[in-house]
């Protein structure tokens, strides 16, 4: 999934081939950036737990002209403090695949 600043959405499922190009809703995309803003202040954790059952997100995040990665699994994904990121972006994206814009 990768979601530019101007709303362009594209998302991939693997699982089915389904790929979609789509714009963001300008409300929907607001939310999000809020959300980027909070996640920019975090300091980035180490390498999560271990877990073999687990999903796995790796985030990269360029804004203000600086670049930060973050990445969490279901283990940490809330004390490292993108769990509500994590939720609108996995959100966002089922609606994509779904086709539900």
């Amino acid at each position: 999934m990768e979601l530019s600043e101007s709303g362009k959405l594209t998302v991939v499922d693997k699982k089915s081939g389904t790929q979609r190009a789509l714009q963001v809703p300008t409300e929907e995309l607001a939310k999000i950036y809020a959300l980027l803003l909070e996640a920019k202040e975090l300091q980035p954790s180490s390498k999560p737990p271990a877990c073999r059952d687990c999903l796995q997100y790796d985030i990269d995040l360029f804004l203000d002209g600086r670049r930060f990665t973050f990445q969490v699994n279901d283990l940490n994904v809330s004390d490292a403090g993108l769990a509500p990121l994590v939720k609108a972006l996995n959100e966002l994206q089922a609606r994509a695949i779904a086709g539900q814009f």
